[in-house]
């Protein structure tokens, strides 16, 4: 389970390690802090905030400093990224260690100012453009020498176009000072953002059909790949005759820029103009991805624009391939991403699509990337953004399940698509499934497992299929109730499972057991295997899910074949090799006289074979769900997000050779900005001002998808899907072509109604209802679905592996501890045995009124309802409301306009921020108590015959018997955080 804290730091120390733990998701919410009384207040406050650090001069401090090692901070990113072990560092030893900062200055940018033109691709406007910007860099150089004083680091980028900033390597300690520097905004650290990992299009109804009818393709369209390259000489990644007649952006336009940037090439009239932003390198084995972060943006170039045996949702529309992610490491940066924007709408893109995502930690509107986002969108360009794959924050990815405390702690949108100028996708599952599989079979020839799904690291020699292999697993496993047949022993930290007199020259079935600190994570479970001469190892899933990705390293002298298999296939194979194995279950028992070496062989299946990976297609049992992973919102401050909903599970489209299936929000963010393109185009084509070119388009373009959207609805709950993970619904192209009909919020003519934190039985809110036909129209007003909440209910198979619990009879006495984390330590307090199982149900009773039912409305005007949401007296305060409105005309032919509503019934300022301590019953998480640092002791001074430890019975402090002392409180006059 991931968990989050928060850093509420006093004189260089964490109170979580003094007062208990931090309960909330991040300080970085709005909410949770008292209101700023000045901007200077502001500014200091901002800094103690994103920036804990602590400084090391005596030995007492040292001392302290000690018990910091782990505590997470913003830059933890950063230091992996740089090699660095962020785990095993203090507070003070990252707090002394260069991080890239960027420093936002209070000066216009050169894109803010009324003399700049909008981008035309002409010679003069850039070189306009250029001067511009140019003009801002000049302007940053008092504040760049006096940065670099004060870092004694040169610094690294500078921006003048959609953002005035310039980055630098500091230090933590050293935010203050750069802070104070006249004209500095804000001092914010660097994010490391990651990749937010054909029949769909019909989902979205971009069929054939309606291309036919409508002549949407995208052609005369540029869109912007933010991602990690683009292999242009895929045989679908091409425009007909049709689209290079349109073509936006031409080899001339193309040329003339790369003079002016110095940059750049151009790769065809497909893919006008690449650039590695990462390396700065522009030879084409940089510009495509190598394979280090899978290939991710071919994958989703595929998705925008394909134009082969792959369909994208906009084939004849141009891409920019923009590489931020590097070839050689892991995560693109704020600098990277930020020069790729500005150099898109330079280059005229109608539509971003930014497939990549990071924590919503320390999420401000003036982050560079935010900003260039919106400044981007004020010129006419549509950002599209993924929501990112976090599923629920409290909870795995993938894991419907949650251990939130507050409602706040299961937020795990993205930063970046939280940017106003932004629509945020979230993602559902697509129509089919295509999956590599293989066959295994025995020495005759007959197949015992038959397709089973597959991940194979890459560069497997050929011969290898074309073999003959001995196939062992790793034993059966001992568990309290027994032996356990249906698994084999996972891999641990000594051996990782292998046995070189045993498994040489075999393949070798293991548990997976992905603990990058017992090094058993797939590279290091091949190389272990490469040592021992394994010919393969295969690695069953340690859960039962779906097939996850991993990372592996290509077979070479150092690293051996590796396949993952999933929980259940795993099972499945491990019975069949385990009954071809005379010795298992004793069918043949062994001569007492037999050796060792026949004893081993009695446990192996001999001459098997295994089928080189094909892609084979199913239909997709979970079609018409959102995708498990997509990340939840709303913001902080209770805005909705995600906005809309694209297909992003399971999609089929391109790799640098071929095609491949993945799945992610990154594969639904393309989905909708191919959708933008295409309604762009008809927007053109049929002379419609949705503001082109100005700052209401991405306004009326985000509130055009989310009023034509379709809500998905969950058959498992009997209710609509919440708006806080799919936002509006699944985006309708031919729905937004037809649509006469804007409904949006009176207050702020958004497209969603931000219902903020109410505390009554009812609440009211205004819908404006625009008819931009040509014909008057009577609509209905009513919910659609019911009301809803979100209902947790416990889920007795699935035991809560985080904290401890004690079971207590109705007079408050402990009847039974159990450790659920294995460490062995017990603490007097109350913990929940299992996870709960989150779904959105109908509150009974719960209704939804329109001040009218119906309401006439002439041709291009506008009529205001009032919408009244009532919640019985049952309803449990601190829970959600939530749900849609549905605006439906008399004709027929017109499609309903839907807009999604939320708010939080109660107080959201009321959470629990701070835990009590583990001493105390109630406690929620467990931490910040100090003990004995040699016996694990809680400090105390009474006994209280509770266990606090599964060896010594008399040591827990209870609530009256609490101490802390920070001198001579134990045998060991030293204490640590339990």
């Amino acid at each position: 389970m991931r968990k989050r804290r928060a850093y509420l730091m006093f004189s260089g120390f964490a109170l979580m390690a003094i007062a208990g733990t931090t309960v909330g998701v991040n300080t970085y919410q709005q909410h949770r802090l008292a209101p700023y009384k000045t901007a200077k207040q502001q500014k200091v406050q901002t800094v103690v905030q994103n920036f804990p650090t602590t400084v090391v001069k005596t030995k007492a401090q040292k001392a302290d400093d000690l018990k910091t090692k782990g505590i997470e901070t913003p830059y933890d990113t950063q230091l992996t990224a740089q090699g660095k072990k962020p785990k095993e560092m203090t507070l003070a030893e990252k707090s002394n260690t260069y991080v890239k900062m960027t420093l936002s200055l209070s000066a216009e940018a050169a894109a803010q100012k009324s003399s700049t033109p909008n981008p035309d691709g002409t010679s003069a406007t850039l070189n306009h453009i250029n001067q511009a910007e140019q003009n801002i860099i000049d302007q940053q150089t008092p504040i760049k020498n006096r940065a670099e004083q004060i870092t004694g680091k040169k610094v690294l980028k500078q921006s003048g176009y959609l953002v005035n900033t310039l980055s630098i390597m500091a230090k933590p300690t050293q935010v203050k000072q750069l802070s104070a520097i006249a004209g500095v905004k804000e001092v914010h650290i660097q994010s490391v953002y990651q990749p937010a990992n054909s029949n769909d299009n019909d989902l979205a109804q971009v069929t054939d059909d309606w291309r036919s009818a409508h002549g949407g393709d995208g052609s005369g369209m540029l869109i912007a790949d933010i991602d990690s390259g683009i292999d242009y000489t895929h045989p679908d990644l091409k425009l007909t005759t049709t689209g290079s007649k349109q073509a936006k952006l031409s080899k001339d336009s193309s040329k003339l820029f790369q003079k002016f940037s110095s940059y750049g090439v151009y790769q065809s009239n497909k893919v006008p103009f690449a650039h590695n932003y990462a390396d700065n390198i522009d030879s084409q084995d940089e510009l495509k991805d190598n394979g280090i972060t899978h290939e991710h943006g071919q994958h989703v170039a595929g998705i925008l624009a394909a134009n082969g045996k792959v369909k994208g949702v906009a084939p004849e529309a141009q891409l920019l391939d923009m590489k931020v992610f590097s070839n050689h490491h892991n995560g693109a940066s704020t600098d990277s991403i930020v020069d790729a924007i500005e150099d898109s709408v330079k280059l005229g893109a109608d539509v971003l699509n930014l497939s990549l995502g990071s924590s919503l930690t320390n999420y401000s509107s003036l982050m560079p990337e935010t900003a260039a986002l919106n400044r981007a969108a004020k010129l006419g360009v549509v950002p599209v953004v993924a929501a990112s794959n976090d599923g629920r924050a409290s909870a795995e990815q993938s894991d419907l399940h949650t251990v939130a405390h507050n409602p706040e702690e299961d937020i795990s949108i993205s930063s970046m698509s939280l940017a106003d100028g932004a629509i945020s996708v979230a993602s559902m599952e697509g129509t089919q499934t295509h999956a590599l599989t293989t066959n295994f079979s025995d020495s005759a020839g007959k197949t015992f497992s038959d397709k089973v799904p597959v991940r194979v690291s890459p560069g497997i020699p050929d011969d290898f299929w074309t073999k003959k292999h001995t196939i062992r697993d790793n034993g059966v496993p001992w568990s309290d109730e027994g032996y356990n047949y249906d698994e084999t022993k996972k891999a641990d930290w000594i051996s990782k499972g292998f046995n070189l007199a045993t498994d040489a020259h075999k393949i070798k079935i293991i548990q997976y057991n992905p603990d990058p600190v017992a090094n058993t994570t797939v590279k290091d479970m091949q190389r272990t295997a490469k040592k021992n001469d394994v010919d393969m190892v295969i690695l069953i899933d340690y859960k039962d899910r779906s097939l996850p990705s991993c990372e592996f390293a290509p077979v070479d002298d150092e690293n051996a074949p590796a396949m993952l298999i999933s929980y259940q296939s795993g099972r499945q194979l491990l019975a069949k090799v385990r009954e071809l194995a005379p010795d298992y279950y004793g069918k043949e028992p062994l001569p007492e006289d037999a050796s060792a070496e026949d004893a081993n062989k009695r446990q192996e299946v001999a001459n098997a074979s295994l089928t080189a990976p094909t892609t084979t297609t199913a239909d997709n049992q979970d079609t018409g769900k959102m995708s498990t992973f997509t990340s939840w919102g709303c913001t902080p401050d209770l805005n909705l997000k995600p906005d809309v909903t694209g297909v992003g599970g399971n999609i089929w489209s391109l790799s640098n050779k071929d095609y491949a299936q993945m799945s992610g929000t990154s594969m639904a963010s393309p989905f909708v900005a191919g959708t933008v393109a295409l309604l762009k185009q008809q927007a053109n084509k049929q002379h419609v001002n949705l503001g082109q070119g100005s700052n209401k388009f991405i306004k009326n373009m985000k509130t055009l998808l989310q009023n034509t959207a379709q809500p998905v609805y969950s058959k498992d709950g009997q209710a609509y899907y919440s708006p806080r993970q799919q936002g509006a619904g699944l985006v309708q192209v031919d729905n937004a072509i037809k649509s006469h009909t804007v409904v949006t919020d009176a207050k702020d003519q958004d497209g969603a109604v931000d219902l903020k934190s109410f505390s009554g039985q009812t609440k009211t809110f205004t819908l404006n209802i625009k008819n931009v036909g040509n014909k008057a129209a009577t609509y209905s007003v009513k919910g659609l679905g019911g009301v809803a909440t979100e209902i947790r209910t416990t889920d007795s198979k699935a035991p809560n592996e985080v904290g401890i619990r004690t079971t207590y009879n109705s007079n408050g006495d402990a009847l039974d501890t159990t450790s659920l984390n294995g460490v062995g330590t017990y603490y007097y307090r109350d913990e929940q045995p299992y996870l709960d199982l989150v779904s959105e149900h109908n509150i009974a009773n719960a209704t939804l009124t329109a001040s009218q039912n119906q309401v006439s409305v002439p041709a291009g005007q506008t009529k205001t309802v009032a919408v009244t949401v009532t919640v019985p007296k049952t309803q449990a305060k601190q829970s959600w409301v939530e749900g849609y409105v549905q605006v439906k005309s008399t004709k027929d032919s017109e499609p309903a306009a839907n807009i999604p509503y939320f708010g939080y019934y109660g107080n959201w300022d009321a959470g629990q921020v701070i835990d009590k301590p583990a001493q105390e019953k109630g406690s929620i998480k467990g931490w910040g108590y100090l003990g004995d640092s040699h016996y694990l002791r809680p400090l105390m001074t009474g006994n209280t015959g509770i266990a606090s430890n599964e060896y010594v019975t008399q040591y827990t402090s209870d609530n009256d018997h609490a101490a802390i002392s920070f001198q001579k409180s134990s045998a060991h006059q030293s204490a640590v955080d339990l």
